[in-house]
């Protein structure tokens, strides 16, 4: 018999789940994760606590249903959506801790963005707002601490993702840097030479596109958001994991 294993990676906890052909649960197991509080207003985790949690809770799972790898049909993943991180692609270490959706440490620079008249522009391509909870302005800040002349970056030797395109990196040995379309609709990358620096080679031609530059009516890159990048091809995907094909 074939199954399916789920792997829900939440914000307090990583849980692995077993599904029969029938999707009724066969096995599951569930470990909480250290929750990090350095400032008021910022929330951190750990990716190497996440990844073990991930890697104990799957063969918790697996054991307890008494079933092999082999016994598995597909995998999918869920996870806390714009919690964010960069790593580096020889040592898959992070750069620090990952900033958690809840974190509000880039609210001031939020601010600037709209107080320059971002904002429409951004909402009327996306139909999202400018807030710290999404992705862009944590990958400023991480770089703007980690990284401030770009040297890393510049050489390709960081990547940058949410949770579950860290764990799919990690779970296909380090091949695979992807993520689903819905997930980069959320992104809001906001790139450009003056507030990123660099040529954004923490992305690799299979990373994770920015919502900022997707029209959500036609699916297309505009010139008139696209302009606050000057080398598109670095954070463009290649490898696209359609939803029909992830299923989750």
């Amino acid at each position: 018999m074939s199954y399916v294993l789920a792997i829900d990676q939440g914000t307090t906890s990583t849980r692995a789940i077993v599904f029969d052909k029938n999707l009724q649960i066969v096995a599951s197991s569930q470990k909480e994760i250290e929750q990090f509080f350095p400032c008021p207003g910022w929330v951190e985790h750990d990716l190497e606590e996440i990844y073990a949690t991930v890697i104990a809770t799957v063969r918790d799972a697996v054991k307890v249903a008494k079933i092999s790898s082999q016994d598995i049909l597909s995998i999918g993943i869920t996870n806390q959506r714009e919690t964010t991180a960069i790593w580096g692609t020889e040592t898959g270490q992070a750069l620090s801790k990952a900033i958690v959706w809840q974190d509000r440490r880039t609210s001031e620079f939020c601010n600037e963005l709209k107080k320059n008249g971002k904002e429409r522009v951004y909402q009327g391509k996306t139909g999202l707002l400018i807030d710290p909870y999404f992705s862009a302005t944590k990958v400023k800040w991480l770089l703007d601490k980690y990284d401030p002349e770009r040297t890393m970056a510049n050489s390709g030797k960081l990547l940058f993702g949410t949770i579950d395109c860290y764990l799919i990196w990690r779970l296909t040995n380090k091949k695979s840097h992807l993520s689903t379309f819905a997930k980069k609709l959320r992104i809001k990358i906001i790139f450009h030479r003056h507030y990123i620096g660099g040529r954004y080679s923490v992305f690799s031609e299979t990373a994770l596109v920015p919502c900022y530059l997707m029209n959500i009516n036609i699916i297309k890159l505009k010139k008139k958001i696209s302009h606050f990048l000057d080398k598109k091809k670095h954070i463009l995907i290649k490898n696209l994991i359609n939803l029909s094909i992830a299923r989750y």
